[in-house]
């Protein structure tokens, strides 16, 4: 998931179903502090993470299984060009609501001087380059990484 923007007040949170019906049905809650949560239905695990108020870089959260279903509750919406960028959004990749299907790539290390460049191939419009450009004027992205292992204590039900 690639979650952007600020959380205002209160919290949201992201129920996930996954597609092995063994597992059970989790939850990422995304908070300022200790507040208040609402009953979350058929959710049986809960993962937290603590937002500061400054921060408004990205979160990317990974999962070690496949998620069939996504329920937002409280703050967080739908990625949405129209939502101003402060908006908390999740930018769910195969939406079918959304007007443009998004996939979501992950590049990671370092350049020094070369440009790199990569292939996308059977897109909608066929095969498509992109070229990353170093610059030491660019600046540097700030994304959070959570990895998460689903729990596999309890039956999905």
């Amino acid at each position: 998931l690639h979650i952007s923007g600020k959380l205002k007040s209160g919290y949201a949170a992201i129920t996930l179903i996954p597609e092995n019906p063994n597992l059970p049905t989790i939850a990422v809650v995304m908070m300022q502090s200790d507040e208040w949560l609402p009953e979350l239905p058929g959710v049986q695990f809960i993962r937290k993470i603590y937002l500061s108020r400054d921060f408004s870089g990205t979160r990317i959260i990974e999962f070690d299984e496949e998620i069939k279903e996504l329920i937002l509750h409280g703050e967080i919406k739908p990625f949405s060009a129209v939502e101003p960028k402060s908006a908390l959004q999740v930018l769910l990749p195969y939406d079918p609501n959304n007007e443009n299907q998004r996939m979501l790539l992950r590049v990671t290390g370092s350049m020094e001087t070369t440009s790199q460049s990569f292939t996308l191939t059977a897109g909608p419009r066929g095969d498509e380059e992109y070229i990353l450009m170093p610059s030491e004027e660019a600046p540097m992205p700030t994304n959070v990484v959570h990895n998460f292992n689903w729990p596999h204590g309890c039956n999905g039900g």
